[in-house]
């Protein structure tokens, strides 16, 4: 039996006399053990008596590996009496190249496994179900698997299993944030399993990532001998093999250009639309010998998206650009500290807003950057004092008032609603729903209506409808509810754009309010801590700090008297 943790199966050092240290690290990590063998972390990858990770492949590989089992308790103890059938289904989820998936988005988010998410070049899955495919969801091709491992699987558990799918097409969104010098091989059965047929499909297979990063493969196997090679003769290996070296040889071609990234967050994995526009503005923004700064500026409502667009298109060229800032110039004080942050990282210690300007209008010409500036919205404000001087880099302006459009020089978008297709389907994802059914089209339609298609209000009407608070069909009543409640307040008329947007949050406050649990009850409290705060740098420290002095009051009552107060406090 295989101790669960990381096992060195083959080292070039070690295993072949002479060669030099690894270069390449190969971690190989298995499915989920249905039949609970203690040797499944091997198996996985054995055909005979031969485990082509160890036997076949650092022969045929350019330069010198070290091969690597990850072995983890996956048996879902579909017998054990004691387990939930609910918690069974999410185990089964847990399918093994999801988990390396969904581990390598939790690193990308934590600085701390930075290093770890810089070094993995290259992701291979034989037969991952990342989505649903051509003829079934996520949780009808797990539940298939089931099938083909285990002769007789409970209803309940197929029934569970199928229910606990959404959770698992959500983390296929938030695949988009995995590294984007990875790249991606999928290998996917050309051979059906018995009855079953094929288990995961070309469509479930594909993470759908932009460009030339991931590859689909159809492979001469089933689902269960999909990564079991017994010989090197096979066609099977010959063509798994070929596609590995092709790809890690690619891999480890591909340098960084991107040396600094200051961006506030990831792309919201719920993205939809704008795909004209974000082309659009990459078309006018990417480096050329064009020899003056390229500034773009877009405009539009509040909550219609222009800071996930930005955050889009930075995202896709972060490899074109040398660095790319991000200030918020909503405020002076919030402008400055930004700038005075890039200053920082470029390595001055001086904190001026034109100190800053000048680094950037004096870096090498092969050093191309992207600065931009969110909100800026003040009608009052020159935004051109932080734009850097001379003709280097690009700029990129996002605005509510369309007066701004004067500081662009190859271009400006003004954002209107997204059309009516993309509004549903970003009605519609966080549900779970699926377009398709007329009834399900009509209902989300009325909704997106009535929500004048704003992006913002639509997200939250979605989370709504996502955690209960009613159905599709009963929106509206609920919305409509909380409009007439605003009516009541005298809002300006800047405010007055934004009703839609308002209504839908206190629907979502007013549930929170109703629900007699702790969790609940914390949630509105934070919200209600949150809305004195402006949105960026929020000072953490003071919730831990809070809590910190919480926990001592609750465990030493009597010295009450004697808490000292934080740096950051209210009274």
């Amino acid at each position: 039996m295989i101790e669960p943790g990381l096992h060195v199966i083959f080292d070039s050092v070690k295993d072949r006399p002479g060669h030099c240290a690894a270069e390449i690290d190969i971690v190989a990590v298995h499915g989920l053990n249905f039949r609970n063998n203690p040797d499944h972390a091997r198996d996985t990858w054995r055909a005979a008596d031969s485990l082509w990770l160890r036997d076949f492949l650092p022969a045929r590989l350019a330069k010198p590996v070290r091969v690597i089992l990850f072995s983890y308790n996956s048996s879902p103890a579909i017998d054990a009496t004691t387990i939930n059938i609910d918690d069974h289904a999410k185990n089964l989820l847990h399918l093994g190249g999801l988990v390396v998936k969904e581990a390598l988005v939790e690193a990308t988010l934590d600085p701390t496994y930075k290093p770890i998410v810089e070094a993995t070049r290259l992701l291979v899955f034989f037969a991952t179900p990342h989505r649903g495919g051509k003829y079934a969801n996520i949780g009808d091709i797990a539940a298939r698997i089931v099938r083909a491992s285990l002769q007789k699987p409970s209803n309940k558990l197929l029934d569970a299993l199928k229910k606990k799918s959404d959770s698992a097409t959500k983390r296929f969104e938030q695949s988009r944030h995995l590294y984007e010098r990875c790249l991606i091989v999928n290998f996917f059965e050309g051979q059906p399993y018995g009855k079953l047929g094929i288990i995961v499909d070309k469509d479930s297979a594909t993470l759908g990532l932009p460009g030339s990063r991931e590859k689909q493969v159809a492979t001469h196997a089933d689902h269960s001998s999909i990564c079991k090679f017994d010989s090197v003769d096979t066609s099977a290996f010959r063509l798994v093999l070929g596609t590995i070296t092709t790809e890690i040889a690619r891999a480890l071609e591909l340098e960084s250009n991107n040396v600094h990234w200051l961006v506030p967050r990831s792309v919201n994995p719920m993205f939809t639309g704008r795909r004209d526009v974000v082309e659009r503005i990459k078309k006018a923004i990417i480096p050329s010998t064009y020899d003056d700064q390229k500034r773009f500026v877009i405009t539009g409502l509040g909550g219609q998206g222009k800071s996930e667009v930005c955050l889009k298109v930075a995202d896709e060229l972060r490899e074109k650009f040398w660095g790319v800032f991000w200030v918020d110039v909503s405020s002076g004080s919030s402008a400055k500290a930004g700038l005075s942050t890039i200053a920082k990282m470029l390595g001055s210690k001086e904190a001026e807003i034109d100190e800053t300007r000048c680094l950037l209008s004096n870096v090498d010409p092969k050093r191309h950057w992207l600065l931009i500036l969110d909100n800026a919205d003040d009608p009052q404000v020159d935004y051109q004092q932080y734009c850097p001087s001379g003709t280097r880099g690009a700029v990129l302006i996002t605005s509510r008032n369309p007066e701004c459009q004067t500081h662009a020089t190859v271009g400006y978008e003004e954002l209107g609603s997204l059309d009516k297709g993309d509004c549903i389907r970003l009605l519609l994802q966080p549900i779970g729903l699926s377009p398709e059914p007329q009834a399900v089209n009509s209902a989300a339609e009325k909704v997106i209506n009535i929500l004048g298609s704003h992006t913002l209000a639509i997200l939250q009407a979605g989370s709504y409808i996502a955690q209960g608070g009613c159905s599709l069909s009963d929106y509206p009543v609920v919305f409509q509810r909380q409009r007439e409640r605003l009516l009541k307040f005298n809002l300006t008329q800047a405010q007055s754009r934004y009703r839609n947007v308002y209504a839908t949050l206190e629907a979502s406050a007013e549930i929170l309010d109703t629900l007699e649990s702790e969790s609940a009850q914390d949630a509105l409290c934070l919200l209600r801590i949150l809305s004195q705060f402006h949105y960026e740098n929020m000072p953490l420290d003071f919730l831990q700090d809070a809590w910190n002095g919480a926990q001592e009051a609750r465990d030493n009552p009597e010295d009450d008297e004697d808490i000292v107060m934080s740096g950051t406090h209210f009274a």
